[in-house]
């Protein structure tokens, strides 16, 4: 299943972890600015960071211009529909619930690639392995948190099902189409691009915000812009050299683990339940049967 050369697992790994660190975080910069002005400000600061780290100005212009096309398309699958959705859904389901959603992207991507990619192809075990973490989806996104506000519930998780789609798309666009320029140039172009989006939509949709005066709220904003320079930068950079896309998302089976224990630690309210658990083993049990397999 793995590329001969391992070598790429400790990368994949660090993203991995920064991803699972993004849950509580997000949770908390929600409380001061809406979804969309809140991820907008994320992406776009973390592609201008990125900047210096492209080399010389010059060679990153010529890059961008030269691969426009490719950055839109990321920008779009990968960032705006993506985090759209992504903080929109975890504004009403919570930060543990979130990370066990995600955290069933892998399966998501093995499906997509199937499909996208001629060499990852899933055999008929592999698809059992879908079907086992859709059973664990759908177990976590049935769980009652109470009559007054179960729809929202449902809804928060449906959007964060579409993200993951979307993000399974995204892998597939930059693993064919990112031959051409640097993981970091691409990173830094489709996420400020991104950025700069989801700002406007929040300008016309959503209501006027003022400036937080929390240094909660700036930590969140700061770590999360490290999080999305980071870990996409790391991912583009794997795609692109060709670690097939459902091994590489294997890796991110980490997640809903990590990710619930942090934000059962961090957000207030914000605890394990026994539906949550089972959902949490169908999801593992499905990876790791897709990994065997």
């Amino acid at each position: 299943m793995y590329k001969s050369d391992n070598s790429y697992i400790p990368k994949a790994l660090v993203a991995v972890f920064l991803w699972s660190t993004a849950f509580a975080s997000i949770k908390v910069g929600l409380r001061y600015l809406p979804p969309f002005m809140f991820a907008g400000l994320r992406f776009f600061f973390a592609g201008v960071i990125l900047i210096p780290f492209a080399g010389k100005i010059s060679d990153y212009l010529k890059e961008i211009k030269g691969n426009y096309k490719t950055i839109l398309e990321v920008a779009l699958f990968q960032t705006i529909i993506l985090y759209s959705l992504f903080y929109n859904g975890l504004s009403f389901a919570p930060g543990s619930v979130g990370s066990i959603i995600v955290g069933s992207g892998p399966l998501f991507a093995a499906v997509m690639a199937h499909f996208a990619m001629n060499n990852d192809k899933m055999s008929l075990k592999k698809g059992l392995a879908f079907v086992f973490g859709v059973i664990g989806v759908s177990i976590i996104a049935f769980q009652k948190g109470g009559a007054a506000n179960s729809n929202h519930y449902i809804i928060g998780v449906l959007l964060l099902v579409l993200s993951n789609i979307s993000s399974a798309w995204g892998n597939v666009v930059v693993a064919k189409k990112g031959k051409n320029i640097s993981a970091i140039a691409l990173n830094s172009g489709q996420i400020m691009v991104g950025g700069l989006v989801l700002i406007t939509i929040s300008l016309i949709f959503e209501p006027s915000v003022s400036i937080p005066n929390s240094v909660e709220f700036y930590i969140s904003l700061f770590w999360l812009t490290i999080v999305s320079a980071g870990a996409f930068s790391i991912w583009f950079k794997l795609l692109k050299s060709g670690v097939k896309i459902s091994s590489l998302n294997l890796w991110k089976f980490l997640i809903p683990i990590l990710g619930s224990i942090l934000s059962w630690i961090v957000i207030p309210n914000d605890y394990p339940t026994i539906l949550s658990i089972v959902g949490m083993s169908f999801v593992a049990f499905a990876v790791l049967w897709y990994y065997k397999h």
